[in-house]
């Protein structure tokens, strides 16, 4: 049977820029990923008083975390912003959009990790793990 091609690629990630109305920017240079981004919820076993059989309950989701690489430009405002965000611990804003026909959107704050890999003849590549913290809002 042939496969019928979509649309179902690509994804922009932005980080806001904390102002009172805030503005997104485009977070360039971003390769391998974003991953990560999940709907896990804690799921408990419980028995009711006299009962012998067992029925799950969902409690509460776990925060997940976003990764991804990025070719690394100290010169990019928007890449010092992230690395600043990382040393001080700052949570930021984010909007993560897919590309797809569908072009759903995820905003969400986070707090920033970072682990940057320079070799002498090659790119810079910053590591990125962004903590989730609070709702997941989509659109």
């Amino acid at each position: 049977m042939p496969y019928a091609l979509t649309a179902a690629h690509g994804a922009e990630l932005k980080i806001g820029n904390g102002a009172s109305t805030e503005l997104f920017n485009e977070l360039q240079g971003m390769h391998n990923g974003p991953n990560g981004m999940s709907d896990e919820w804690n799921i408990i076993q419980a028995r009711h008083h006299g009962s012998t059989s067992t029925f799950q309950k969902r409690t509460f989701k776990e925060p997940s975390n976003l990764t991804f690489d990025l070719f690394y430009d100290s010169s990019d405002t928007h890449h010092a912003a992230l690395m600043a965000a990382a040393r001080s611990g700052t949570r930021k804003n984010f909007e993560l959009t897919l590309t797809d026909n569908g072009a759903e959107v995820f905003e969400f704050s986070a707090y920033v990790s970072a682990t940057i890999s320079a070799d002498v003849e090659g790119f810079n590549i910053a590591s990125i793990t962004l903590s989730i913290d609070g709702d997941v809002l989509t659109s």
